[in-house]
């Protein structure tokens, strides 16, 4: 009996020092995994430091002489005999003056804009292109901070639409430039754009207004024979011709003629007026509502009908059935 108690405590203890042993394993084990954690961490933190080191490299203006000029960290002169500089900072660069010449320098010594212009302008920031007008003997071109000169010193003036797009004067009239093909369209030729949407442009020519077709390699879309042109979706254009009202489709088909002194879509539905009096129009051109109101004004889903010698309105809606003052 005691014999086999011995024994029992025998193993006991084997039991108990193998257990710490197994735990002086995993401890250890669980050491060197926060060391190398800790490890990655100091490296990490080194990498950053070094990195933000490096990336405060940049040029500074100074003093040189009679001239100024940009030196980098180490004291080189990067850019010497310089009339004048400044920083940007909405672009970060630095506007250089050199023999009467203006150019550009990166905050780290790179040459953007060569120093051979009578005048440079920082137009404007799109997502991370910034763009700047260059002078030269009255006439002008574009550069990217990105893409370099993408419109050649040649034009009269210049107004960028978007990253890829910009109206160029060209002698009397302007046409459009695309950037990345470096391409000027021969047409359309027009005065101006006065509205855009994600579909059309819409453009003047000699008092005439036409559309192009922003998705369609700015396809003109109709004759110019317009006075006004309003997109209203779905393909109705409400348009002036002559001082009348009417509304085309795409295809410059009519389906409201051209009887009216003003029209608005609203509801897919035709407001139009006519001899100071309102009405309501389908647009295959039915009368929904006489023209006997001395206004109605679309409003939130909603139709407010003001009748003749009347102060009261009634509100309808979208089906022209009266929700509000009805009686």
């Amino acid at each position: 009996m005691q014999q086999a108690r011995a024994v029992g405590q025998l193993s006991a203890k084997k039991m108990l020092n193998r257990m710490k042993i197994y735990t002086e394993e995993i401890i250890k084990n669980s050491m060197r995994k926060i060391l190398c954690v800790i490890f990655t961490i100091s490296c990490l933190t080194l990498n950053a430091q070094h990195i933000a080191v490096a990336s405060s490299d940049e040029c500074s203006i100074e003093k040189c002489a009679e001239k100024w000029c940009l030196k980098n960290v180490y004291g080189e002169i990067i850019v010497a005999d310089l009339d004048s500089a400044y920083r940007d900072t909405k672009s970060h660069v630095f506007f250089v003056k050199k023999n009467n010449a203006w150019g550009i320098v990166s905050l780290f010594g790179k040459t953007l804009i060569p120093i051979q212009f009578d005048k440079i302008e920082r137009l404007v920031n799109l997502m991370a292109e910034t763009f700047y007008i260059v002078h030269k003997q009255n006439k002008i071109g574009l550069y990217s901070n990105v893409n370099g000169l993408i419109i050649p010193l040649q034009f009269q003036s210049i107004e960028i639409l978007n990253n890829e797009y910009s109206v160029v004067g060209v002698e009397n009239h302007k046409q459009l430039y695309n950037h990345k093909t470096q391409t000027l369209f021969a047409e359309p030729k027009f005065d101006k754009i006065y509205w855009r949407n994600a579909q059309y442009s819409a453009i003047t020519y000699n008092g005439k207004d036409n559309l192009v077709d922003n998705k369609d390699n700015f396809k003109i879309i109709f004759p110019f024979e317009y006075q006004s042109i309003s997109d209203y979706g779905e393909g109705n254009f409400v348009v002036n011709k002559e001082g009348k009202y009417g509304v085309v489709n795409i295809n410059n088909e009519i389906k409201i003629p051209f009887f009216y002194s003003g029209l608005y879509i609203f509801c897919e539905k035709v407001v139009a007026e006519k001899e100071r009096k309102y009405g309501i129009l389908s647009l295959d051109n039915k009368e929904l509502m006489p023209f006997e109101y001395r206004q109605i004004i679309g409003r939130s889903g909603t139709l407010e009908m003001y009748p003749i010698n009347s102060y009261e309105y009634k509100v309808y809606n979208c089906d022209l059935h009266c929700i509000e003052n009805c009686e």
